[in-house]
């Protein structure tokens, strides 16, 4: 039996890395649409309906990792 054995679980045991996941890929998915409303907002695009989008998706995102995580 190793001395690792014993130890509690941290950051790199399996679940917290399923956790890690999650909060990296709502964060690469939250600065990838900041960076289209940019582009969008840039070229000329309605501002507010492109906030409207991006706060429904963020809602969305946020409820699925709740769903996800319960506490």
């Amino acid at each position: 039996k190793s001395h690792t054995d014993d130890w509690a679980p941290g950051p790199f045991s399996s679940k917290p890395q399923r956790s890690q996941l999650q909060t990296f890929s709502s964060v690469l998915q939250t600065s990838l649409l900041f960076l289209l409303m940019e582009f969008l907002v840039e070229s000329g695009s309605q501002t507010h309906l492109i906030w409207s989008r991006i706060s429904k998706v963020l809602s969305r995102a946020s409820e699925a990792l709740e769903c996800g995580n319960p506490s």
